[in-house]
């Protein structure tokens, strides 16, 4: 009995061998437009099960668009919200599992190409994680702030870089270790790193306050120092310096000297002012005293000459053109009832001490300074040992 397709009874769940009619329109046998056939399910849908065909409810497509999903590449408008494979389209909310990436762009432009790392198991860098560096070349970086904790930097070329902010010191690295009060001990190779003239500092045990000295010699494993005294400590935040003024360095010394009158003489003594300081600028010792007695103390007294002691141990291997010749700097004498006399500092031979003289070569003598009012002041310089 003829019907309509529209005066059929619905079905409502499809089988897999269930047939549609359809028209074929390659087959011209019935009519022009066409012959009538029959097709199963799995032929219009091809492998997927009805329960999977069910994602596709809400799609504005005719059967033909579906044929898609036999092969058929369709477009994304012709397919809605199906995203093709080489279609310009926006996923959201979607998760991509280990996805393949050689290289993406980074603007919407398309002019700025960026290539994935191609070394396994690597890691992109981002601006704001923290994340390790290595075997990194930076080309006139910018470094505006930051912290380089313990960083190892072999064998650098660095070509005029501008230091913003420096206090002058540079790390030891290396344990240093109580040798005694003026002597640190050291690994071996000290005499290729210190030198004469370095300034070091160092704490004892974390104290929290640097102590400063000169290094006066080096030897293989043993830095002999004037300054403030090496405790008989743990030593630790050791530093060394080459420069003129590294921050927090005293530059100046004080320091104790012993004064003598030659042939058995009374030696003076100064309670108003005993002043007595050095500086170091590299093998050379500028020294200055300053003494002054109004009352009290020990009055000088002898002909032999009054001399004092040196901070540091002065080269004796300087020669000068003659005995007389040999002047270090400038002093003054001056005691009450007496005259002031502007002398020369000398040095005695070998010895270690200086002693004053005229400018008519007589020595300052221990009478000299006998006076209960009593000065002297003395500026001078020599190379160190």
């Amino acid at each position: 009995m003829d019907k309509k397709i529209t005066d059929l009874t619905e079905l409502t769940t499809v089988a897999s061998g269930d047939l549609v009619e359809i028209v074929d329109v390659s087959d011209t046998t019935m009519s022009a437009n066409g012959t009538n056939k029959g097709i199963t399910h799995d032929n219009l849908v091809g492998t997927a099960t009805p329960a999977e065909v069910g994602v596709l409810s809400g799609i504005t497509a005719d059967v033909n668009e579906l044929n898609i999903l036999d092969g058929v590449t369709k477009t994304a408008d012709e397919i809605n919200d199906l995203a093709t494979l080489t279609g310009v389209e926006a996923l959201t909310d979607k998760t991509l599992t280990t996805p393949v990436l050689a290289s993406f762009y980074q603007d919407a432009a398309k002019t700025k190409l960026m290539t994935t790392p191609n070394t396994a198991s690597d890691t992109l860098t981002a601006i704001a994680a923290t994340q390790t560096l290595t075997n990194k070349t930076l080309t006139n970086p910018t470094v505006t702030t930051g912290t380089f904790t313990s960083p190892a930097i072999t064998t650098p070329t660095i070509t005029n870089p501008t230091v913003r902010s420096w206090e002058g010191w540079v790390d030891a690295n290396e344990t240093w270790t109580y040798a005694s009060a003026t002597t640190i001990t050291v690994p071996a190779g000290a005499t290729g790193k210190y030198q004469k003239g370095d300034k070091v500092r160092f704490q004892n045990n974390d104290s929290g306050t640097y102590l400063y000295a000169y290094i006066i010699t080096v030897a293989n494993t043993l830095l002999t120092v004037v300054g403030d005294t090496v405790p008989n400590a743990t030593l630790t935040d050791n530093y060394y310096s080459k420069g003129q003024t590294p921050q927090g360095f005293p530059q100046w010394f004080a320091y104790t000297p012993t004064i003598t009158v030659a042939g058995g003489g009374t030696a003076p003594t100064y309670t108003a002012a005993f002043v007595n300081r050095y500086h170091l600028d590299g093998k050379t010792c500028f020294v200055h005293n300053g003494w002054s007695n109004l009352s009290g103390g020990t009055a000088g007294s002898g002909t032999g000459y009054l001399a004092w002691t040196l901070p540091i141990q002065p080269d004796t291997t300087v020669t000068y053109p003659s005995s007389t010749a040999n002047a270090l700097g400038v002093a003054m004498c001056y005691e009450a009832g007496g005259t002031t006399i502007n002398g020369f500092l000398k040095g005695i031979g070998s010895g270690t001490t200086v002693y004053v003289q005229t400018a008519a070569y007589a020595n300052i003598v221990g009478n000299d300074q006998s006076s209960t009012e009593r000065y002297i002041s003395a500026d001078f310089s020599y190379e160190i040992i």
